[in-house]
Formats: structure tokens, sequence, C-alpha cells
């Protein structure tokens, strides 16, 4: 068994929000190690050739537009942009087409909008100006909450703020407003099925379907988003941004290696000292080791040995659970989607659905155990704001359906034959034409343009990373109240051991706010 130097802060993992953490105390001095099992740093934030030699794929995370609105992008934007991140946009954010072939688009400027929502039915340009006023009245202090430390007193301040009335009698008018569903919340202010079916899809993105409690909010929180920020996209691909990360950590004299498998935390006197990895190595660290995974990663795996770990927190951590699994369908295309309504060709994310009605069917079909007979389409073209990822004249094109069951019983629509509920080649195959058909009412030349797939199932998160768990995109979500009551704070039974990533504060979403926090809780007199 071999010991190393020791360091200020060793990194379990190298998703995006232990590089985050990693590059701000490697910026303040801090002497930090960062440890990956697999060949690439990034976790899912990674771009590949995944169909053919020059079609570039984003294979997960793609759309990013809550990094913009970040304080890391404020406050490292201009260093990243030194070390090669760049950002590009689709001329519109987002768009909906619906199966009787309606369609509607979001764009960056507000008037126009309301002018398209005021076409779909008279009145709901109205309603989603007053969404966004009563939204615009608390998004400070919601910005504030969603970069902050949920165990601290300002947090609680933050809470009070936005939930409570200010007689301190009662909710709030924005709890009163977004602490019903997305399908009340849409059905009570808006007219037309188009509207509610555009700002309605995009829930999902948050694991949360239109019947899920508290799921109105991420109605303004992200469409909001979208219409300030637009939809942004890394030039070259979503792994700039993981290598304009690494770049940083390195230039401030970080180390990070590949190819190392942690297999135990150290723990000695109720404090975390260092790791252990599975070919023998130790690594000792002075002031913090950091573990990018979920919790029963962390209690269940590193700490299996630790007899200090309390009964009921091993307890908890069995049973944590998981969201949903999805489907993505990586094309590469000999030429760009053409659209029966060409307007859709210039948006960033088409949800393709038949309405609020069928994406919750699709959610409780998924929640089942069936694959939906009528997944909700989600749709991007990269190639399009970005003509480097794909050779000139083609596209590639990223189609998922974020409403997948990991383990398969049965079929909604009684077509395909799901064997031992296992994602074989064949129900793979399968479902993905269930979804390219889909896509083809909307899109006429997809079907003759396709020149390669590649399927990203629950077979192949499992496999990609071990915080997929049995392959779900993340853990299943929680309420705000959840995380402020219960959920992890990024501090864990030990001293100086922190989680990060999504299974902590504010959940998943490549925002990098998680690792803002842990970096500015270690950064602070908190910890010594």
């Amino acid at each position: 068994m071999s010991v190393h130097t020791s360091y200020d802060a060793i990194f379990i993992g190298t998703g995006h929000n232990a590089l985050v953490t990693a590059a701000y105390l490697a910026r303040a001095g801090w002497r930090v190690l960062l440890l990956e099992q697999q060949a690439h740093f990034g976790g899912w934030v990674c771009t590949e050739e995944a169909t053919l030699p020059g079609f570039r794929h984003d294979l997960y995370a793609s759309i990013i537009p809550l990094w913009l609105t970040s304080p890391i992008h404020a406050e490292l934007g201009s260093e990243l942009e030194s070390f090669g991140l760049r950002f590009l946009k689709y001329p519109r954010p987002t768009g909906v087409a619906m199966a009787d072939g309606k369609s509607a688009v979001l764009s960056m400027a507000m008037d126009e909008n309301v002018k398209e929502f005021e076409t779909l039915a008279r009145g709901d340009g109205e309603a989603w100006t007053r969404i966004l006023e009563t939204f615009g009245k608390v998004a400070p202090a919601i910005g504030e909450l969603f970069s902050s430390d949920m165990s601290t007193s300002r947090a609680s301040e933050l809470m009070r703020e936005i939930f409570v009335s200010s007689t301190g009698a009662g909710p709030s008018p924005f709890a009163s407003e977004f602490l019903m569903s997305s399908r009340e919340l849409l059905e009570r202010r808006f007219r037309s099925p188009v509207t509610r079916a555009l700002l309605g899809s995009w829930p999902m993105h948050a694991g949360r379907g239109p019947d899920a409690a508290q799921s109105a909010l991420w109605v303004p929180l992200i469409c909001g988003t979208l219409q300030a920020v637009g939809a942004p996209i890394v030039a070259g691909g979503v792994a700039g941004l993981t290598d304009a990360l690494v770049r940083m950590i390195e230039h401030h004299g970080g180390t990070l290696l590949a190819g190392r498998s942690v297999s135990r935390i150290l723990v000695e006197g109720g404090q975390a000292v260092g790791v252990r990895t599975e070919t023998g190595e130790t690594f000792r660290a002075e002031r913090a080791v950091v573990a990018s995974t979920n919790p029963d990663q962390l209690y269940l795996k590193l700490l299996a040995d630790t007899p200090a770990v309390p009964p009921d927190l091993r307890q908890q951590a069995e049973n944590h659970r998981y969201g949903f699994g999805f489907v993505q369908l990586h094309l590469a295309l000999s030429e760009p989607p053409r659209w029966n309504d060409q307007r859709l060709a210039e948006a960033g994310i088409v949800h393709l659905t038949p309405g609020i009605d069928a994406i919750s069917r699709g959610v409780n079909e998924a929640t089942r155990g069936l694959l939906p007979a009528e997944p909700t389409i989600g749709l991007d073209v990269p190639s399009l704001p970005d003509p480097s990822r794909a050779p000139e004249g083609c596209a590639v094109m990223r189609v998922q359906a974020a409403e997948s069951p990991i383990v398969i019983r049965g079929d909604a629509a009684g077509e395909i034959d799901v064997g031992e509920g296992e994602w074989t080649t064949e129900v793979k195959r399968r479902f993905a034409d269930r979804m390219l058909r889909i896509v083809a009412r909307h899109v006429p030349n997809l079907l003759s343009s396709i020149k390669a797939m590649a399927i990203v199932s629950p077979a192949e998160l499992a496999v990609s990373n071990p915080n997929a768990g049995p392959g779900a995109i993340s853990s299943a979500p929680r309420s705000i109240a959840e995380y402020h009551l219960f959920r992890s704070n990024h501090h864990t039974a030990f001293e100086k051991l922190f989680q990060v990533g999504a299974a902590t504060w504010p959940g998943p979403a490549v925002s990098g706010a998680s690792g803002y926090i842990l970096a500015q809780t270690l950064l602070s007199d908190r910890i010594e």
C-alpha cells in the first residue's frame, strides 16, 4: 500500500459540481486532488462521436440556461472563457408541436411571447405577463436560496420571505400560486391547450409531472429563465465546460487523476482524513474529503466498514430513491430537419406532445413500469447554432423521452414484448422506433435522413455512472421543504466529510449550484 502526499481537499468523482468546488478552492490556494474512476472527467457533462466520425453528440446534458444565471458564471466566466469556454444560443429557446398539428414557440422577447400567446387564446399573453410579474417579485430571493446552504439561518430567512405572507399569517401570494401542481396553474391561467403544453412540458426536466405537488414553481423558473437568457449550448460540445474547469483547476495547481476508483473513505476520530483506492493507494486530506456521490454510494460503499455510521443513516441510505430513467436517441443526419412549422427549426428543445393530459398519462405509465404509449418527446438539434457538431450539410439531433421506466413491467400500447423487463437491444430498438414515428409526424424528412443512431437507455445510464443507481438520470425529486428540513446540506455524519452533486441542494441540473454552495461553505469561517 502506497501513501501519497497530503492534500487540503480530496474529491471522489469529477462531476461538474465537484469541478466547480475544486476550482474555487484551487483559486483560493488549496491543494486539491480529484480522483475519477472513469477515463474522462465531468461525469454526464460530456461529448462524444457516438454515431459516426465528425458527428459530435452531447450524450446527456446539452442546453444549460441555469449555468448562465448562476453566480459561477458571473464570478468565473471571464477566466473560464480564457480556458476555451464559449457559449452559443438557439435563435428561439423552445417550442412545442401538438399531435393535431398546432404549434407555438417561445422567444427571448416578452412582447413577442405575449403576441404569440394572445394569438393562441385571448388573455393568455396577459396571463404570462402576470405570472412573470408575481415570480419576479421573489426571483432575487429564489436565486439566492438556490445558491445557499440550506442549513444556515439565512436560508430560513429566505424561505420565510418567499413562502410566508408579510403579516406572518398564511402563505405568500407566490406560495399560493406556485406551490400547486403545474396542471392547476396552467389550467387556471391559460385557455389554450397549446400554451399549456408549451410551458407545461418543462417541469418534466426537473423530474416533475404536471400533477406533482409544487411542480408549478418550475414553469416560471425554467421558462422565465429561457425567456431571459435563451437556450445556450457550449461551442464544440458541452464537454467544453468540463475541459475549461479542468484547465482552471490545473492552472491553479490542482491535480486530477483518471482511472482511480476510490474504495474507502478513511475516518479517524470522527473525521475524514483521506481515501483509499481499489489498487491500495492512500491519499491523505488535511481539510476536507468531498464525495460527489449519492447517499447510498457514500454510506453503503465508501463508508461500508466504518462502525461509527449511525444505523438510522444507513437505513436512510438503503431507502434512497431514484427518479425515472430516460431514453435518448442520438442521430447523425444527412441533412437538417425540415419541420412542418419552420419556426421550430430555430428552437432549442422542442417538445412533441398531444397536451398536458398526455404528459400526465406518460408519467403515470412510466411510474407503473410501463413503456409509455405516447411518450413526451424533447428534441434538439445542436448543429443548428453550432455547425462544428456535424460535417457540412449534415446535422446532429437528440431525441429524448424523459419519462421512461428503469425496470419494465409492460408496454402501455401492448405492442412491445418486454421479456424479462430489461432494456435489451430489441426493446430499445422497438421503443426507439415509436419515438421516431412521433418525430416524423412533424419532421417529414427525418426517417430518410438518418445515417446512424446511438441509443442511451437506463441500461447505459447504470453502466456510465454509479450515481445513476439502477439506471436513473437523477435521484427522485424533492420539494424545497424536504431539502430544507431533511435532506443533505452537503454536510455528513463526519467532520471534514462533505457531499456534492445532484443528490444535494438544489438538486439536478447543470447549474453548478451545489458545487458553488459547498465552495462558499469550505472557504467561509465555518470550516477550518
